[in-house]
């Protein structure tokens, strides 16, 4: 089995990030209300979306099996979208599309630091166990405003939360650290969070709106970035993902908005009619207007719809670098069955992605023997996720496995025979 293989600014109000039509930036990317509203119904076709387009030259691939992105819209689907997939003998296997084997994935994030809001957000989370992007502007972190200090970074990141790039100084041109490279705007905020909170991976970027938006490049950025955001308010077709220029939804857009493929609910929808089946929804946010209870109230109303998805299993809720990770080995990986004994299955799981980038484990469904009730799972020696299901009566495991670090073998529980 072969599976082949930006953009922000702060919004006028939050009545309007949280009312499902994207109005920030529309140069950009997104698309105003008015042409929202101009866009027909759900079933219609999809408002246009004006995307920024690269100048510098495309990143050269050296080795197709050690990438360090899929870079660019794909020209055709990368591969043929499924329902969810249940093997149908002992030992057969399959490549589960999302962790865990969900229907959907989807990813939550806060644009521009808001640091002044972490004492709202971070209860909120925790209230409905969610985790959380911060895409950090790096350049004033440590200063007296609302970008925070490293310290409050550390602790987010300590919660089980991420802090990924949003640049140096938000392509502001009259910043004193603006250097007219947009290396360093890029390259140099990656390494400030590398260096300032232990333990984080930044290998995503936000891509910063409104003024100066018109510097960005999605090109340079992928000598630096796995993937980079922008605001196009549409959910990610699981099958033709464009990592360089990931879909989002300003404001978390649940099931509000009338236009089909904006709501994360449509991830979940299987009319023939709707492309966005199974997809990635990304929502993110800006300031939070605490002291309005309402406003309040429709952010803590859209993280229990979100959390009530989770819990059903239908929603991956993953950290966008986690997906944008998991995809992109998806979309490259290659799946293979050893050999099967009566108490032992072998499998292979390989892609061509970069090993040092790309190292988070893929979700493989193996169908067990009758007469196993239990299952465990090693990979290179190691204790590797393992996890029973049935479906219709038969038993299959869900082993996580990272590409390219071994076979992995899946086992009978201790005392079983066949």
């Amino acid at each position: 089995m072969k599976f082949m293989g930006f953009l922000c600014g702060r919004a006028a109000v939050l009545a309007i990030l949280l009312s499902g039509v994207v109005a920030a930036n529309p140069p950009v990317s997104g698309t105003s209300a008015a042409s929202a509203k101009a866009a027909g119904p759900a079933n219609s076709a999809a408002p246009a979306v004006k995307k920024i387009y690269p100048r510098a030259d495309p990143p050269v691939v050296t080795d197709p099996h050690h990438l360090k992105t899929l870079y660019g819209a794909p020209a055709k689907p990368r591969f043929e979208l499924k329902d969810i997939d249940w093997p149908a003998k002992a030992g057969e296997a399959s490549l589960c599309l999302w962790k865990d084997d969900a229907v959907a994935a989807g990813s939550i994030g806060t644009d521009d630091n808001e640091a002044y809001n972490l004492p709202a957000w971070l209860p909120l989370l925790k209230k409905y166990d969610l985790h959380s992007t911060w895409w950090l502007i790096t350049g004033d972190i440590g200063g007296q405003g609302n970008s925070g200090t490293w310290e409050m970074w550390k602790n987010v990141f300590a919660q089980g939360h991420d802090v990924q790039s949003h640049s140096v100084c938000h392509l502001n041109t009259k910043d004193p650290k603006w250097t007219g490279k947009m290396d360093d705007e890029y390259g140099n905020s990656q390494k400030a969070v590398n260096e300032n909170v232990p333990g984080a991976r930044c290998l995503t970027l936000a891509f910063p709106g409104g003024q100066g938006q018109e510097n960005n490049d999605p090109a340079i950025a992928a000598k630096y970035y796995i993937a980079g955001r922008g605001g196009a308010p549409f959910v990610n077709p699981a099958n033709l993902i464009n990592y360089s220029y990931v879909n989002a939804t300003s404001g978390y857009t649940i099931d509000e908005s009338k236009y089909q493929g904006t709501n994360l609910m449509d991830a979940f929808d299987k009319s023939p009619q709707n492309k966005y089946y199974r997809g990635w929804w990304v929502g993110f946010s800006h300031w939070l207007h605490t002291d309005k209870p309402d406003e309040m109230a429709l952010w803590d109303a859209k993280l229990a719809k979100i959390a009530a998805k989770v819990k059903t299993g239908e929603l991956w809720l993953g950290l966008f670098r986690e997906v944008c990770q998991y995809g992109q080995e998806r979309d490259t990986a290659k799946l293979t069955v050893k050999s099967v004994a009566a108490d032992k299955i072998v499998i292979s799981l390989t892609d061509d992605m970069d090993d040092t980038l790309f190292d988070f484990p893929l979700t493989v469904k193996v169908r067990l023997d009758p007469g196993w009730k239990t299952a465990k799972a090693t990979q290179g020696g190691k204790e590797a996720g393992c996890k029973v299901v049935e479906h219709d009566g038969a038993k299959y495991a869900l082993v996580q496995v990272v590409p390219d670090r071994g076979d992995a073998v899946v086992t009978a529980g201790a005392g079983e025979k066949k």
